[in-house]
């Protein structure tokens, strides 16, 4: 054992396992995980445990096989001399190495199981139908993979967050199984707890108050680690972008709220804010997103792509700060097509060429509805059967007997007339002129 380099003590066609001397009271038996495969003598944990001077033995599986039980038992029995002189062995590992972790910890003679976010089982039959995850790396192989209470030796410690089903579902199976388990709570993690406690200081605090079985103190540890991490940054973030977008557009425009995220991460999460304030009609944050976006040296296409998006939000904008609105929240619009005035969505209006929203304006010391085209406002006349026939404010042609007249009594709420009715928003959208009496469908809100 006087080499002090790590080397290959066991390799066949699924494992391969490394050996690391050190001077640590224990033996470290790490599992590697989905995004660790075999990789030379890299193991899981290598780097903290190399600077900590733990004396480690790492499985690394060769592919996303969860460490198959014919190959682990044939490992295990082959480097017998290099576990049967270890005072005490802590297996450590996250979510398939969690899962391996704990499924051979008696096979290994663990004192003391340290898994983070791991599987009981990924096969959908033995887990009674429910979906357990990672269905795309389950084969026939794998079948009845199962913990069972026979696989679990020492206390086993389990780091999950409790608001991520899956992981729950598994810790609970695990721990129902298991002697002695415990919950460690990471929360505004997800599935991501390996990463978050990743780092030297942290396997090596999170190592010494398991050792001690102190739990109240290694959830408060826990709890300082990932409260600073930025994978709880980005999942925050992420939830924010499907609730409360306006929120996550102020937060985005600090820097200070995004440290720790890679600019991609940052832009991913501006473009998803962009979307869904466009979407709900919140164009001035959209807009001042778009400009982050465009600062952080986007390809020069992309950029110029960005300038005609922001063109068009402009316009929506402009038109936002002018609509006429109903009680059904629908705008007023005039239809070209028709020639005559209706109201619908906003949505439909920006889509079509043909409508056009109706404003206010005034004319002859009245409010009258009319709307603006090429630079030039135009008055909306009723002509026969309620037809529609416009008229240029500025020209000679103009009736004002004929014309859409409202008060202005009330800035906000309006109950445009022609002559003695009240024109009404009808349910199908139609607009007619023959209501006695302002109610509910005859009342018009400006912006």
């Amino acid at each position: 054992m006087i080499n002090i380099n790590p080397q290959i003590i066991y390799d066949d066609a699924s494992v391969r396992v490394i050996w690391q001397p050190g001077n640590s009271e224990f033996t470290l038996v790490t599992f590697g995980n989905l995004i660790n495969l075999a990789n030379g003598v890299h193991f899981f944990g290598d780097v903290p445990a190399k600077k900590l001077d733990y004396t480690c033995i790492g499985f690394m599986a060769k592919k996303p096989n969860w460490f198959p039980k014919e190959s682990i038992n044939k490992a295990i029995v082959s480097i017998q001399k290099y576990l049967v002189d270890a005072a005490e062995i802590i297996t450590y590992g996250g979510s398939m190495g969690g899962y391996a972790a704990i499924k051979y910890s008696a096979n290994l003679k663990a004192n003391i199981v340290i898994a983070f976010c791991p599987q009981w089982s990924i096969d959908k039959e033995e887990c009674k139908g429910r979906n357990p995850g990672f269905q795309e790396y389950y084969s026939s192989a794998l079948a009845g993979m199962g913990i069972q209470s026979s696989d679990i030796s020492g206390s086993v410690y389990l780091f999950f967050d409790p608001q991520h089903s899956n992981d729950v579902y598994h810790a609970n199976t695990i721990t129902n199984k298991a002697v002695e388990a415990n919950h460690i709570f990471v929360r505004s993690v997800g599935h991501l707890v390996t990463g978050a406690l990743a780092g030297t200081s942290n396997m090596k605090n999170i190592i010494r108050l398991a050792r001690a079985n102190n739990i109240s103190e290694l959830s408060n540890l826990v709890n300082q680690i990932r409260r600073r991490h930025h994978i709880r940054t980005r999942l925050l973030l992420g939830k924010l972008s499907k609730r409360h977008t306006y929120l996550l557009s102020k937060i985005l425009s600090n820097p200070s709220n995004t440290e720790g995220l890679k600019p991609e991460e940052i832009n991913e999460l501006r473009a998803e804010a962009i979307k869904s304030l466009s979407a709900t009609g919140r164009y001035v944050p959209a807009l001042e997103a778009i400009e982050l976006l465009q600062n952080t040296g986007i390809c020069p296409v992309r950029d110029e792509l960005l300038k005609i998006y922001k063109q068009e939000l402009s316009k929506k904008l402009t038109l936002d700060k002018n609509f006429i609105r109903t009680h059904h929240q629908t705008l007023l619009a005039y239809s070209s097509i028709e020639g005559r005035l209706l109201h619908c969505s906003r949505e439909e209006i920006f889509s079509s060429l043909h409508l056009i929203p109706v404003n206010s304006y005034r004319y002859a010391g009245r409010n009258v509805l009319g709307l603006s085209l090429n630079g030039k406002t135009y008055l909306c006349q009723i002509a026969l059967a309620n037809n529609i026939k416009l008229g240029n404010i500025n020209g000679v042609d103009l009736q004002l007997e004929s014309l859409i007249i409202h008060s202005d009594e009330n800035s906000q709420k309006i109950t445009p007339k022609f002559r003695e009715r009240y024109i009404t928003a009808e349910k199908n959208g139609t607009i007619s002129f023959n209501r006695a009496i302002a109610k509910e469908w005859e009342s018009y809100y400006l912006p």
